[in-house]
């Protein structure tokens, strides 16, 4: 592991207050004129103990989450989760910690920094600054770290794959994996999918991406097929077959003249396959036709369930409602 950078604090806590001189009177002649100068405080960063949390994640804290910047809100380590990281998880094999710290910028902005800690070496360094404002990060395997970048309304949203082992970002994807619903993961966590919405109010237009950590290939980019289309949502959960080699979602095109308005129709939806066992990812249709909505239910065992209807044209509200009820 390169770049390894450690982290030296320094701790100066000093504390000074004038002691009260003596009343006893002194001869002019011998008298000492004392002149006592304020001792001016040195802004440190404060280590406050926390309790140890080695009961509840199963593995102690860097020494990092004891750490907190005085030039920071505490107001802003109020939302972290463990005194001054957030979200910290240990790795598969039990030798590295990934979490988040505040770091102020530049520019003076407050955001997160993810940051892994090497037991071992007790030692941690810095692999990626929030664009967006607020990290999550999770391992899929020993050697990769997903980290979703995100922020705490809307208009921001970034999925980060990290491999340990080369010390690369080797993926940035457009859309968060903890926005996503709870299925975006593989079974075996070895490809996720992220949604990225591109309008606010209602649902208007997404953007559907992922990873396949097994082939290291990111999800193509999707395209409408509906004559005419220029946009598209998701129906319900994308699902990943059990081997995480192909991803199956349920698409419909649109149409959106004014999307701030809410100005979109929309006609047919379809099955996506998107197949990642080969030299690179493929995209197919196995479920088309202009005049037939199609949609699946995943069962919690067993095959998909395919279901059509006919085609019948609807709003940008009218795809919100459909979503609430997938």
């Amino acid at each position: 592991m390169k770049n390894l950078r450690v982290l030296i604090i320094s701790i100066l806590l000093f504390a000074c207050s004038p002691q009260g001189l003596s009343t006893t009177p002194v001869p002019n002649s011998t008298a000492i004129k004392l002149t006592v100068t304020p001792t001016t405080l040195v802004p440190t960063i404060a280590i406050i103990p926390i309790p140890s949390q080695t009961t509840a994640l199963g593995f102690e804290l860097p020494p990092d989450c004891s750490i907190y910047d005085p030039s920071i809100n505490s107001g802003y380590y109020a939302d972290l989760s463990h005194g001054a990281c957030n979200h910290p998880v240990l790795s598969p094999d039990k030798s590295l910690i990934v979490y988040a710290s505040l770091v102020i910028t530049g520019s003076g902005e407050i955001t997160q920094e993810a940051r892994l800690f090497s037991i071992s070496l007790d030692k941690s360094f810095s692999i990626y600054r929030s664009d967006c404002g607020i990290l999550y990060p999770e391992w899929a395997t020993t050697n990769y770290l997903v980290i979703s970048d995100y922020p705490q309304d809307v208009g921001c949203g970034h999925t980060i794959v990290y491999d340990v082992a080369t010390d690369e970002i080797i993926a940035n994807l457009i859309g968060d994996v903890r926005r996503s619903r709870r299925s975006y993961w593989s079974e075996d966590k070895s490809a996720f999918f992220t949604l990225s919405p591109e309008a606010f109010g209602p649902v208007c237009s997404e953007t559907l991406s992922g990873y396949s950590l097994i082939s290291n290939k990111s999800v193509p980019t999707i395209q409408p097929i509906t004559p005419n289309a220029n946009l598209y949502v998701v129906i319900g959960e994308p699902v990943w077959s059990k081997d995480g080699n192909t991803l199956l979602a349920v698409i419909r095109d649109g149409t959106c003249n004014d999307p701030e308005k809410y100005e979109c129709t929309y006609r047919n939806s379809y099955i996506v396959s998107i197949d990642f066992s080969g030299d690179s990812p493929t995209i197919t249709y196995p479920f088309y036709d202009p005049d037939m909505d199609y949609s699946f239910v995943k069962p919690d065992e067993g095959n998909l369930e395919i279901t059509s209807v006919s085609t019948k044209t609807i709003t940008c509200w009218d795809v919100e409602t459909e979503e609430s009820k997938q």
